[in-house]
């Protein structure tokens, strides 16, 4: 069955053309003059390069921007304001439907991510299972406060209300994997895994090897990167 159309508001009046302008009006002041530059210079020519092999599978569709975007995160870590820019020429759409969408969902930053994203989940499941503690010892272990990223740009740790897996609570999601039934002293032996890029699920009983716990609910991904599937996403097929 295909996707609906995703559909982004529109503000009232008249609809919003490329980069702002009106339709058939006058186009809106220039939005990428108030926006600042976060890319290396030397770096932008081959970051633009791959978004434009990212919007090619896609072909251009104004509906597969949440597509687009999920696959740019997945590789940059982030949506760069000049990534935004370029999508808004290469697929027509304005720079402020594009920013509506990447600050709407979560699983979107628009600021420089760490290369390993932990997610620690404090809903009420895991809130009475002692969560605060794990997340204050992975503060500790990462030497980074929740909802900031580490100098070196290694580690993003962040909190979510739920992560749809409250049986295994309290859950650590580290780079898209589910850490379940964890104990303060469990976090150590997580930390070194993820440094060391060792998929697993954590048990009680010690660190395991294992997949995600609810396999069905990841998106399945067929374009030239795979989604970023976090929280407040929604789960979409990629479809050429």
């Amino acid at each position: 069955m295909s996707n609906p159309a995703v559909m982004v508001p529109q503000p009232a009046g008249k609809a919003a053309g490329r980069n702002g302008g009106a339709a058939g009006g006058a186009p809106a002041r220039n939005e990428s003059s108030r926006i600042p530059r976060t890319l290396d210079p030397d770096q932008v020519g081959h970051v633009l390069q791959r978004v434009d092999e990212i919007i090619a599978f896609y072909e251009a569709r104004a509906t597969a921007l949440i597509m687009v975007l999920q696959d740019v995160q997945q590789e940059f870590h982030y949506v760069a304001p000049e990534v935004i820019e370029h999508i808004s020429r290469r697929m027509d759409l304005a720079v402020s439907q594009i920013y509506g969408v990447a600050t709407f969902y979560k699983a979107f930053s628009l600021e420089p991510r760490g290369r390993h994203h932990v997610c620690v989940c404090t809903g009420t499941a895991c809130h009475v299972r002692n969560s605060r503690s794990i997340l204050e010892r992975l503060e500790r272990e990462l030497q980074v406060e929740r909802g900031h990223t580490s100098t070196d740009r290694e580690f993003t740790l962040e909190t979510v209300n739920c992560v749809g897996a409250c049986a295994l609570g309290p859950v650590v999601v580290a780079d898209g994997k589910h850490y379940g039934h964890l104990t303060v002293s469990d976090v150590e032996g997580i930390v070194e895994q993820i440094r060391k890029g060792v998929p697993a699920v954590a048990a009680r009983s010690g660190l395991a090897g294992g997949s995600d716990p609810d396999p069905a609910s990841s998106s399945s991904a067929t374009g030239p990167g795979a989604a970023a599937a976090g929280e407040g996403t929604p789960a979409i097929r990629r479809q050429p």
